[in-house]
């Protein structure tokens, strides 16, 4: 942007430059996609599910990661990872309506994310 205003001058070039800068960034940042839990519903990006009919839930990392996303994988399964993350959540769905058997998040703090959704092992799911 810097190169196609700096005929009309070097101050209007920078000015451009720099709104444009913060205009990418900051839709960039609005786009993007995000995974929260809130009134007993997570959301990961377009997609949402009340938290009851969530089960049992894991984390997974490196080679077990791995597997789940490659040969292991049921085709069924929601999944929602970015390439440079190395951890995900897989969380079972137990919802009699939804054909996928499970979600498989990515995260960069597994342990929180099935702490609030009340999925780690351990915990009884079924007080959501």
């Amino acid at each position: 942007m810097m190169l196609a205003l700096w005929p009309l001058g070097t101050t209007v070039a920078f000015i451009g430059a720099g709104i444009i800068a913060v205009l990418t960034v900051g839709l960039l940042a609005w786009w993007a996609p995000r995974t929260e839990v809130s009134q007993g519903v997570l959301r990961v990006g377009p997609a949402h599910i009340e938290t009851k009919w969530l089960g049992p839930g894991r984390e997974l990392r490196g080679e077990e990661l791995r597997a789940a996303m490659g040969p292991e994988l049921d085709l069924r399964t929601w999944v929602h990872v970015r390439p440079w993350m190395k951890s995900a959540v897989m969380v079972e769905n137990i919802d009699p309506q939804d054909p996928a058997p499970a979600w498989i998040i990515a995260s960069r703090r597994p342990a929180k994310l099935l702490q609030v959704l009340g999925t780690a092992p351990g915990e009884n799911s079924s007080t959501n």
